[in-house]
């Protein structure tokens, strides 16, 4: 057990953990959590570099397509060369920006309402 500052993340203390339990040379092959102690790349290092495997619920999926049970089924069409994505309903974007979000490079495109707006449906993404 670990007491902690409560404007520290669960997760931050996940890792203390699994050190603790390695130098004391008893490091579980499971450790059961609850969904504040996650994240992908604790999930990955308590394996690899301590051989425990997190048991813990997956946070859920609260975005709008989740909650209507459906998304666009049809595939988002994206050109690199260009840089531009056309959505399924055919319209394109209109920007192109890289950023990092959590630590992960990635792509940002935006359609502008007057684009999308006519044609938007409630499975598009919003932001």
């Amino acid at each position: 057990m670990a007491t902690t500052h409560a404007a520290v993340p669960d997760a931050a203390k996940t890792a203390t953990l699994h050190q603790a339990f390695d130098q004391r040379e008893l490091p579980p092959s499971e450790h059961y959590l609850d969904s504040g102690h996650l994240s992908a790349a604790l999930l990955v290092e308590a394996k690899s570099t301590y051989g425990i495997a997190l048991v813990t619920p997956l946070p859920a999926d609260t975005s709008p397509q989740a909650l209507a049970r459906g998304g666009h089924p049809d595939v988002i069409a994206v050109d690199f060369d260009k840089p531009q994505v056309a959505c399924p309903q055919g319209q394109s974007s209109t920007s192109w920006n890289t950023c990092t979000q959590r630590g992960t490079e990635t792509v940002v495109a935006a359609f502008p309402v007057s684009v999308c707006g006519p044609v938007r449906s409630a499975l598009c993404t919003t932001c």
